[in-house]
Formats: C-alpha cells, structure tokens, sequence
C-alpha cells in the first residue's frame, strides 16, 4: 500500500502488480513489516533494468543494515522482469521499518519476499572467566579491532562506572554518523544511541551481566557498515572482551606493550612491561591466516617480517594473563 501523499514514482505493472520507477541516487522506501520470528532470512526481490547493471542499495531493519552493496544485472528491457536472491538476512521478531536504501538507481523494484530460511545465529560469548589478579580494584581497559580494519574501540571502567568509545582508523569513518548498540540480553533487540568518534561514553549497567555491543557507522567509500555479525561482549568488573563466536577471552590491563617500527617493512621489534605476561606470539592477518607464530621467553622479541605482503596484520599475544592484541601495519615488499 502506497502513501498517496509521499512523492513516489509508484506505478503498476500488468503482470508484477505494484512497483516503483524512475529510481534515483539517493532515495529510499520504507516499508512496516511485522516479523512473525526472528531468523536468517531468504531475500527475492522482483526488479526490472533497462542499463547493464542496477544499484548498489542496501536493506535496513530499524536502521540497522542487514544487507549491503547489493546489485542487480540488467534484464534488456525496464519492462522484463526478474528475480534477485538475497541470502542471510538476519532479522528480530516484531514491528519494525524495512528500508530500501539506495546508493545508485538503474532499476524498478517490485514485490520483496522475505523467506525464514534458518534460526538466529548462535551466540557464543565464551566463558568469560579471567582473573585479573587485582581484586577488581585498579581500572580496567580493554581494547579491541574489528575484522574490517576500519575502527577500534575501548571499553574502560573506572570509579564504577563504564566506558565505551568508537575509535576510527581509517580517515573517514563515522564522520557522519556513528550508532552504538548494547545489550546484556543478547537475543533480544538491541537499543541503539548516537554517539560521537573517539568520545567516551558511559553505559547504564547494573550487575555484573555480560555486556554485548555493536556499531553502524558511515563509511567514506560510501554508505553505512554495521557489525551486529560480529558482536563482541565483555564481563562488568574483570574487563574481558569476547568476539562473538571466538572463545578465546583477550586481556588488555596494565600491560604496556611496545611495537616499533609501525609501519615495518622487514622486522617488528617488540617490548613489553611485564615479562611474565605472556608466552606466545602470533602474527595473522584480518581474515585470521597465520603469518608467523614463536614462542615467547622474557620482556623483548623480534620477529622477522620480510616476506610479509603489504597490508593491516593484528600482532597477537598470549599467555597465563590472557591475551593481547595489536593492530600493526606492514609497508611491506611484496604488494597484494
């Protein structure tokens, strides 16, 4: 059902029924929906193109991207219809507002049916037992480096109060926008607040409940990205953080780390505050590949890097006090 009083090329089409054309750079449509369960979803989205290739646009739920840079080959004619498929749409249950977010036009869109093909993605926070060995009386921070290279944050906790802060590393991101979502329920909704980048902000928790978060910010290639895949979560008072689906907790408290070259080419000198801190090394890249791995035995290491390809690696530390990480940069001599 169209609003008659909104501007909007709707139309119908003899076989398709209601559609919309003449879509620009720009525009959105928002429908209300009522998801009767919460699940991975199946997108079939009826679409007619006239030019070689339709799009991008992305699929909000709440204003939360659930699909992104989607685009759609031309069908020879903008009055042949087909069907594009749209797979792992994660979406809750209830009343919310499906938006059609549109980078670039190139098409008409018709009908969109949503399809439950799956359960909601299993959430697994880990155990989330680490003794910092202070009795939780020292401040607590812990840090963390999304896959995506494009931001890191900072979970700090202090005078019993808890912080967290969205922090770019790439020029551009969330300068136009930055949401934070949190939770302790991680089944249900998550509320979302306009933050601000590299700005603490504190959380209203009470109890020592897991807490779960994730971001939508804006991008400068263009659009908004979203992490709600990746939520990461950490335990009120021992400041533990846990990737959503890796088990393994990361400890960042009070141990001063030293990384140097950052950029490096061909070695990466490493020294750090506490010499019993930790015992192994791993250097992996974003998508997890292992680059070099060694052991660890006193307060400074190098690690050889000359055959490393150019690129962001995350310097992975662990030990009887948890683990470490550290986003390095390779400058490299073997390009990608």
């Amino acid at each position: 059902e169209f609003r008659p009083d909104e501007y909007v090329d709707a139309t119908s089409d003899p076989i398709e029924g209601a559609t919309v054309g003449w879509i620009e750079p720009g525009e959105w449509l928002t429908y209300t929906v009522n998801v009767a369960q919460a699940g991975t979803y199946r997108l079939e989205l009826r679409y007619a193109s006239g030019v070689a290739k339709g799009g991008p646009f992305s699929i909000l739920a709440d204003d939360v991207v659930v699909a992104e840079n989607i685009e759609v080959s031309g069908t020879g004619d903008w009055g042949s219809w087909a069907t594009h498929t749209v797979e792992s749409i994660q979406l809750t249950a209830g009343s919310q507002i499906i938006k059609v977010d549109i980078s670039n036009g190139g098409f008409n869109l018709g009908k969109m049916t949503f399809a439950l093909s799956g359960e909601p993605n299993p959430i697994d926070p880990g155990d989330g037992s680490v003794d910092p060995g202070d009795g939780g009386t020292n401040p607590g921070v812990c840090t963390g480096l999304d896959s995506s290279g494009d931001f890191s944050w900072i979970v700090k906790e202090e005078g019993g109060k808890t912080y967290l802060t969205f922090v770019p590393e790439l020029e551009g991101v969330g300068s136009t926008i930055v949401l934070m979502y949190y939770s302790t329920n991680p089944s249900s909704p998550f509320p979302g607040y306009n933050i601000k980048p590299n700005e603490p902000v504190e959380l209203s928790l009470s109890g020592n409940a897991s807490v779960y978060f994730y971001f939508t910010y804006s991008h400068p290639a263009g659009g908004e990205r979203n992490t709600a895949d990746r939520k990461v979560s950490f335990v009120p008072g021992s400041c533990v953080d846990v990737v959503v689906g890796d088990s393994s907790p990361v400890l960042s408290k009070d141990l001063a780390l030293e990384v140097w070259p950052n950029p490096f080419s061909d070695v990466l000198y490493l020294s750090l505050s506490d010499a019993d801190a930790f015992d192994r090394l791993v250097l992996c890249d974003l998508s997890g590949r292992v680059y070099e791995q060694m052991s660890l035995d006193g307060s400074t290491a190098t690690v050889s890097t000359a055959k490393l390809p150019r690129g962001l690696y995350l310097l992975k530390l662990s030990g009887r006090k948890g683990s470490l990480v550290k986003k390095v940069m390779c400058s490299g001599n073997i390009s990608y």
